[in-house]
């Protein structure tokens, strides 16, 4: 038998978290939301904004013409 294991991720970066049993969402170090990656992208609250902005700053930006 397997003894039981925790890997604690803290990261910066969403697609890691996907991967995640859990998702724990901290906020100016308290802890706002918990749940699973699908869970909190379909509840109103901080984690569900967080796809759509790091998505803007991934994106190259725009060279003047």
């Amino acid at each position: 038998m397997r003894a039981a294991r925790i890997t604690l991720l803290v990261t910066h970066n969403l697609a890691n978290a996907r991967l995640a049993d859990r998702v724990v969402v901290v906020d100016r170090g308290r802890i706002v939301q918990t749940g699973t990656w699908t869970e909190l992208a379909h509840h109103d609250g901080p984690f569900r904004e967080l796809p759509t902005l790091q998505a803007d700053r991934t994106m190259p930006a725009r060279r003047p013409a």
